[in-house]
């Protein structure tokens, strides 16, 4: 008779500072990569715990449907969920002025990927979407800041979120501010019939672009916006 210890983690832990095994199975041992751990849980089974910190993967990010990446932990000692605050304990998932931030293109992502109290900034393009590019795909959105990213070149659209054909992803509690496109859409861009987003309780401010749509510019497409505040 043949037996075997079986670990299963409901957690993968990503932590900037972790010195450990790096394989994900604790704050020790954490994963330092947030696309590595992504990739790594199981789907429908684990989520991903970022602590605060900054992180770089040296290329865009793609997500995984049934894979929730929750930012807002403490950096410090062994947090549970209740110790999570992303107010407090800023996760940063930056783009290093260099690329996208997050980039999923078809795919069948759905609205069991998500993204929670995390702050997507500082990418950079010469195109489509800095920060996020969603085109035929869906994934959720909660709780995060979309901040101080930058399309450039000709086609350079919808800086802070771009999206294109079949997307009916969700934003809840989301701040976009501080983009710039240098064609349309500082801060979101949905783009052709299909298009059909919804933003809950997102603020929307102080975008920039050279031509349409500082904040929102929308094209051939339905996004659907309650109780948002959109300014400057």
């Amino acid at each position: 008779t043949l037996f075997f210890n079986i670990i299963i983690y409901s957690q993968v832990y990503v932590k900037s500072t972790a010195v450990g095994a790096n394989n994900g199975n604790s704050w020790i041992d954490a994963y330092t990569d947030v696309q590595t751990a992504i990739n790594d849980a199981s789907i429908g089974g684990e989520d991903v715990w970022i602590a605060a910190g900054t992180y770089q993967h040296g290329s865009q990010m793609g997500l995984r449907n049934g894979v929730t990446v929750y930012g807002g932990f403490p950096n410090t000692g062994n947090p549970i969920f209740g110790d999570r605050n992303y107010a407090a304990n800023i996760t940063i998932l930056s783009g290093n002025n260099s690329y996208r931030v997050i980039y999923n293109n078809g795919g069948g992502i759905d609205a069991t990927a998500v993204v929670d109290g995390c702050t997507i900034q500082d990418g950079r393009v010469a195109g489509q979407g800095a920060g996020i590019y969603l085109r035929n795909c869906s994934p959720s959105f909660r709780n995060c800041i979309i901040s101080n990213n930058n399309s450039t070149g000709t086609a350079g659209d919808g800086a802070g979120i771009y999206m294109q054909n079949i997307c009916i992803s969700s934003f809840t509690n989301c701040t976009i501010e501080n983009n710039t496109a240098q064609d349309n859409a500082g801060g979101i861009q949905t783009t052709y019939i299909g298009c059909d987003p919804t933003f809950v309780n997102c603020t929307i401010n102080n975008n920039h672009s050279g031509d349409h749509g500082g904040g929102i510019y929308i094209y051939q497409s339905s996004p659907v916006f309650d109780n948002c505040n959109i300014t400057n």
